[in-house]
């Protein structure tokens, strides 16, 4: 089946990785009259109010105008206009003049940016950074890190994807960091997000990779999905399961039909026109080929991360899936043998939310897993919000639905993990900051804005933030694990410029903080 929680015609997203948000409007009867001249109304007048909040409500929450400042009004709503072809005419009414003139008569001339006053991290973590051999341009684009572990079970290995430069690499410091060994492991068309998977379920890891096919947004069928099994030996092959899609954002593997196989979820953000979500039924193999055919499940764009796992304990594997856009919502498929009934459990309470990343893990140790929820994206405005932040949805059981726990404010709050950080037996969260457009010499100057930052839960459900970095806000993906093998939990981020001047040319590609341990 083909659930349909929402049918909306997608209005925007303007985004380089894996989330984007804007106004949106749905496929209802539009009134396209003329309307009144654009001064002809009064911005004052209670009825006008009402009948702006009815229209700028059919398919979310209505937008408070205090959520932009006043000259991002304009160009949201025109926008808006012409993405439902509604340009030079009026929605209900109204004209897009008039209904600029009226968010700008309620917003705020700026936004302005909170200081920071977290405490600095009680663990003293080391910071090494790496780059690709030679000299590469600095300018990367990494939009996914994976850490792996290394076949001799000492430590781990680090993949890394960039997606203007369009590679996967890996990184060896089975030698130690001062001779650190990076090497290809392939090349893709514009990599988004890496999974370790078997797919062949031959006890050897591949890599599945979601490939966007463009950097810049776009609606295009350049999207694919690739695996490379067994990704460990050379020389390496690259097969594609999937091509002909929109930007793909994520892909994953499990058994949904329950025949033995090991399927392929693909989540398609697309753009305005495209996108969806659908899984790559696994055949079985045909001579030496492996062969797929295509399930149905979502029809809508604006997918970012969609996470598997059993969450009412029946033996299949269900998923999460994250929608931004219009949308800003997590819905759940829960897997009938193949098919999937989608419900949503978490909607934004505004549509300039910027969802941008789930996780998946058992925060409050009850035996079932939670979710952790990103929501920092300003790729479409540019703008910090007061909103953004970290969150987390309590798995409440097959039967009691999710609850909604904020942990902290974080300006571009972009990548979280969850793992032990501090070694007390609990897991903890990692999170850090992606504002690519705001110079941190500038816009952000003085206010030590986090760029990566730890909450340690002090007991259950609680968390303090400890601060490990400020004002490298540059970093919208990061993995947690043990890369130097000495048992406790080390970080990894990826950096992402988007080359608008020389304050945001990174020489460094990723950065790693080895954790010393707990310190008492």
């Amino acid at each position: 089946m083909k659930p349909r929680v929402l049918n909306p015609i997608a209005l925007i997203a303007s985004a380089m990785l894996c989330s984007f948000f804007l106004l949106s409007a749905c496929t209802e009867k539009k009134n396209t009259d003329p309307g009144p001249k654009p001064n002809s109304i009064n911005l004052d007048s209670p009825e006008v109010a009402k009948r702006m909040q009815k229209s700028c409500s059919r398919c979310h929450k209505f937008p408070d105008p205090g959520l932009l400042p006043k000259a991002v009004w304009p160009i949201t709503i025109s926008k808006m206009y012409e993405f439902l072809g509604m340009k030079g005419k009026a929605l209900d009414g109204f004209t897009a003049e008039q209904v600029s003139a009226w968010f700008q008569k309620r917003a705020p001339d700026t936004i302005p940016i909170r200081q920071s006053h977290l405490e600095k991290s009680k663990i003293a973590f080391k910071e090494t950074r790496f780059s690709p051999p030679g000299p590469p341009p600095p300018s990367p684009a990494v939009s996914s890190v994976k850490l792996v572990d290394r076949v001799d079970g000492r430590g781990q290995d680090l993949l890394f994807s960039d997606m203007r430069h369009k590679f996967v690499l890996k990184l060896d410091v089975a030698k130690g960091f001062k001779k650190p060994r990076i090497t290809l492991v392939t090349k893709a068309p514009h990599p988004c997000h890496m999974e370790i998977v078997d797919v062949d379920s031959d006890s050897f890891p591949d890599l599945l990779i979601a490939n966007l096919g463009s950097f810049n947004p776009d609606d295009h069928d350049k999207g694919s999905v690739s695996l490379i099994p067994n990704f460990r030996q050379t020389p390496r092959q690259s097969i594609t399961l999937a091509k002909g899609l929109g930007r793909v954002t994520d892909a994953r593997s499990a058994d949904f039909n329950g025949d033995g196989h090991m399927d392929v979820l693909v989540g398609v953000f697309g753009f305005q026109e495209t996108g969806e979500v659908f899984w790559l039924k696994n055949n079985g193999l045909a001579g030496s080929k492996r062969r797929f055919s295509r399930k149905p499940v979502d029809g809508r764009h604006g997918v970012i991360h969609t996470p598997i796992a059993d969450f009412n304990n029946d033996g299949r594997p269900d998923f999460l899936a994250q929608f931004s856009q219009e949308h800003e919502s997590v819905v759940s498929f829960m897997n009938t043998g193949g098919e999937f009934q989608g419900t949503i459990i978490n909607t934004a309470p505004h549509p300039a939310w910027g969802s941008n990343g789930i996780e998946l893990a058992d925060i409050d140790g009850d035996g079932d897993l939670d979710a952790i929820l990103c929501n920092g994206d300003t790729l479409d405005d540019r703008v910090p919000k007061p909103s953004h932040g970290l969150r987390w949805l309590e798995n409440k059981g097959p039967k009691g639905g999710w609850e909604d726990h904020e942990i902290l404010p974080m300006y571009g709050a972009h990548g979280a993990k969850a793992a032990d950080i501090d070694g007390d037996g609990d897991l903890d969260i990692v999170a850090s900051a992606f504002l690519p457009h705001k110079n941190p010499k500038g816009y952000l100057a003085g206010t030590n804005t986090p760029s990566l930052v730890w909450f340690e839960q002090t007991k259950s459900k609680t968390f303090k933030p400890w601060v490990i970095e400020t004002m490298n806000v540059f970093h919208p993906c990061l993995d947690l694990g043990d890369l130097d093998g000495d048992g406790d939990i080390d970080i990894v981020v990826g950096n992402f410029t988007m080359k608008i001047g020389d304050w945001d040319k990174i020489p460094y590609w990723v950065q790693v903080w080895i954790n010393p341990g707990r310190k008492n």
